[in-house]
């Protein structure tokens, strides 16, 4: 069945209950239609990525009680338990099969959605509450990494919901509400090593009522930032101290954070940046933003439903050229200059705040493209409110009101749409676009393919590539992911067959185009044994794992089975 059923009946259930209570139509339709997409096709999904697999070992060893012994080796340099240790949570009930690592991000990508229409519709209003989460819903980007596996998803929604708490303590001036942001933060913060700039984010929207020359209630709003600061650093030391304990210990962890923070390198960074997005857009994404532009002027007034759905037909128009990435980038700079004319609003400050923070920051890092997905969030946050108020135009449901401009400053966007709809055109053509629902369980197959190839008794290492271990443990006993090939003296001591799996990863984790050199002969001569094709990894894999400006002929050569780079390969280990 391409949908689980126990998904089936949440919708139904969810859109039955909605229909007898005070829940808005439009929210449950939205949140109905994210969950099913997030689960089409659910039994082709898999996990390919390196970390999601690093995640569901960690998982495996947290729900058999062995972590951090049996947990992924450098578990500790990529990130905090919460996302890992939840999944751990979820196969002690369901057992430890990849749908418990995918269920999570998957459900976390719904929550995500229903949180960001109570965001929008408190600060924006209901109409920009709509577009905001029909991006969201639909957004391929947003899909893609909900089916990944990996701690995005989760990441974003604890960081909008702290966001989302500190405007309640705010407007209550409660420190009670502060602390509960506090936890926000500090989910955040042990989802991703990083969650701690949810505390930037609300520093910088202070700021901007500091700008405003609104200083009098700053003070006391820095109080309960003090509070929500400290809520989160008690969450995190334990952490913080365990991972300190590591090998490597944080001189390793801060090591490997500054060798990718690259500030001098931001040109090149935003680059890979575009051209990663810009492959994952799909056309469900571009399909949905039109859709709901056209839902919106359907429901406008009658004396302003001619007007728009003018305007609908030039949005729906612009997202299916464009898709919604572009097209909420570009409408989230007039919604900016709109937030900074407004009344003073803790979430409009602190939807901008988010927006140009991680503007500036994503590039500065190593260009991974899901670093990028707090910044696609708050821009479909406040893009959408710009569109939404467009549309709608004047009225009583229009909270976000566009900044007046004269006749060149009205003409000018019309010209920037049009050069950036014929570049967009020339360089990426639309029917290059993502196919977001196709099989990604390729390395599930290929540990089946691995597991027959290996005699039973035998010991397996894994090197460098979870998803190969995770899929294996469950095929096998004996079988080990290691992170460095000098591991393989200590399981040779366990006197039983030793075998070595590897692909694409060693040679990235090992730095060299041919990582088997850095196998010490004196641990033992590789002898070939098989090879086992790979054939259609995910989009977010390629995206991660290369930054050609071709991504889309690569992408297809793979499918094709024109390009063996992910092929998984099998040596037996001679010992001297």
């Amino acid at each position: 069945m391409p949908i689980p059923p126990l998904v089936l009946a949440a919708v139904a259930a969810f859109l039955l209950v909605g229909r007898r209570t005070r829940i808005d139509p439009a929210l449950a339709a939205l949140v109905s239609g994210a969950a099913l997409v997030r689960f089409w096709r659910w039994s082709a999904a898999g996990l390919d990525h390196f970390d999601a697999g690093a995640y569901a070992i960690s998982a495996q060893a947290v729900a058999a009680g062995l972590f951090p012994a049996a947990g992924y080796p450098t578990q500790h340099l990529m990130s905090p338990p919460f996302h890992f240790g939840s999944v751990g949570a979820a196969m002690m009930v369901i057992g430890d099969s990849d749908a418990a690592v995918l269920g999570m991000s998957a459900l976390f990508g719904v929550a995500t959605v229903a949180l960001t229409w109570a965001f929008t519709r408190a600060a924006f209003g209901r109409t920009s509450a709509i577009m905001a989460c029909g991006f969201i819903a639909f957004a391929d980007v947003h899909v893609l990494y909900a089916r990944s596996g990996l701690a995005d998803v989760t990441f974003v929604f604890w960081l909008l919901l702290a966001l989302h708490l500190f405007a309640d303590a705010e407007r209550r001036s409660s420190r009670g509400w502060a602390a509960a942001a506090g936890f926000a933060v500090g989910f955040a913060w042990t989802t991703k090593v990083h969650g701690w700039l949810a505390l930037v984010v609300v520093g910088a929207a202070l700021a901007l009522r500091v700008g405003r020359g609104e200083r009098a209630d700053v003070r006391p709003a820095l109080g309960r930032l003090a509070i929500a600061g400290a809520v989160a650093g008690l969450m995190y030391v334990p952490w913080a101290v365990f991972a300190s304990g590591r090998p490597g210990g944080a001189e390793q962890l801060v090591g490997q954070y500054g060798e990718y923070l690259r500030p001098l390198e931001f040109v090149s960074h935003v680059t890979a940046h575009v051209r990663a997005q810009l492959l994952m857009d799909g056309w469900m994404g571009r399909v949905g933003a039109a859709l709901v532009a056209g839902w919106l002027a359907v429901t406008a007034s009658p004396a302003d439903r001619t007007r728009a759905a003018g305007r609908a037909v030039g949005v729906g128009g612009l997202a299916l050229a464009l898709g919604p990435v572009l097209l909420a980038l570009l409408a989230s700079l007039p919604g900016a200059l709109a937030i900074l004319r407004s009344e003073r609003d803790p979430r409009r400050d602190s939807a901008l705040a988010l927006l140009a923070l991680f503007a500036v920051l994503t590039p500065v890092y190593h260009p991974y493209p899901r670093l990028a997905l707090p910044l696609l969030v708050a821009s479909q946050i406040v893009g959408g409110a710009a569109i939404a108020s467009w549309i709608r135009g004047a009225g009583p449901a229009v909270e976000l009101r566009l900044p007046n401009a004269g006749p060149i400053a009205k003409s000018a966007p019309a010209v920037i749409v049009a050069v950036v709809l014929v570049a967009t055109l020339q360089a990426r053509p639309v029917w290059t676009a993502a196919d977001t629902f196709r099989p990604t369980a390729e390395f599930r197959a290929a540990a089946e393919a691995v597991a027959a190839a290996i005699p039973p008794g035998s010991t397996t290492l894994v090197w460098a590539e979870p998803p190969v271990a995770f899929y294996l443990r469950g095929l096998a006993t004996g079988v080990f992911p290691i992170h460095d090939p000098r591991e393989i003296e200590r399981y040779a001591a366990l006197g039983r067959p030793l075998y070595l799996v590897t692909s694409l990863y060693a040679e990235r984790v090992s730095g060299s185009a041919n990582p088997l050199d850095r196998i010490d002969r004196s641990l033992g001569v590789l002898e070939p044994l098989s090879v086992v094709p790979v054939d259609g990894v995910s989009d977010i894999r390629i995206v991660n794992d290369w930054r050609t400006a071709d991504l889309a002929t690569l992408r297809a050569r793979d499918f094709a089975g024109d390009f063996d780079g992910y092929d998984v390969r099998v040596f037996r280990i001679l010992r001297p």
